[in-house]
């Protein structure tokens, strides 16, 4: 599905998201909704990671891109390996506190 683009609200700490499973676009723009969003394509296994003004920026995946998930990540043909194959996975890092 289409996400909105949100702002995070701690500021003060990088953060970095790990993308597994099939390809997104994402959308990364300023720090106020008028500015146009630069698009970039991320693959499984890629790292983006925001910080300084880039943690300001309203950001958020437009699409996922079906049916291309690594085969490497299907070879276990289990439950794990299906769901993966039919989704994308973020893993979203960030210290909230102190």
């Amino acid at each position: 599905g289409r996400q909105i683009l949100s702002q995070s609200r701690a500021f003060t700490n990088d953060t970095m998201q790990h993308s597994l499973g099939n390809s997104g676009v994402f959308l990364i723009g300023g720090s106020t909704r008028s500015t146009p969003p630069l698009a970039l394509l991320i693959r499984s296994g890629d790292v983006v990671l925001m910080g300084g003004q880039a943690r300001r920026a309203y950001h958020g995946l437009a699409r996922v891109l079906a049916g291309t998930c690594p085969p490497a990540l299907l070879a276990a043909g289990d439950a794990v390996s299906a769901f993966v194959g039919a989704a994308r996975i973020n893993i979203n890092v960030r210290q909230v506190h102190g």
